[in-house]
């Protein structure tokens, strides 16, 4: 099938478009990208710790993996069981302002049992992360549902 002028006029607005985002994307003088950490399977979230650790949650294995001067732990911090279909998944995370005082991290996901969104807050101690208790119910989710995803403290 030989392709129409419409078709011809359609890729080129898409990459006339795509242009355009990859130049959006540019960063300012004195800036540069440098990853944090490599090997992740679909990073969605990052928080610091006060202690120089990054937290970084990863959507579909429900994974909440710490990173330590550059170097992702072979083991994950927390883990809970997600519901993957669409939007869903280990969404966010946050560290309590206190942290220091009481571990407290709390991560946003699409519980895979209920199916339903939540906030469960967990104790990190060291390497090791407490057993979460949910914090917050948010209701279902549907695959088709933007979930978002973003928690913090302000």
């Amino acid at each position: 099938m030989k392709p129409n002028g419409l078709t011809i006029l359609c890729c080129c607005f898409m990459v006339a478009g795509l242009a355009a985002v990859a130049q959006a994307a540019e960063l300012p003088s004195g800036f540069r990208l440098e990853p944090i950490a490599t090997g992740l399977d679909s990073p969605s979230d990052v928080a610091p710790a006060p202690d120089g650790r990054l937290f970084i949650t990863e959507l579909k294995t429900g994974d909440l993996v710490q990173v330590r001067h550059g170097e992702v732990a072979a083991a994950p911090l927390c883990h809970v069981d997600v519901e993957t279909t669409g939007d869903a998944g280990l969404l966010g995370v946050a560290v309590h302002p206190k942290f220091a005082e009481n571990g407290w991290v709390y991560l946003y996901y699409t519980d895979l049992t209920a199916g339903t969104n939540r906030v469960a807050r967990f104790t990190v101690s060291g390497d090791e992360c407490s057993d979460g208790a949910t914090y917050l119910e948010l209701g279902g989710s549907a695959p088709y549902v933007r979930n978002g995803g973003g928690i913090e403290f302000g």
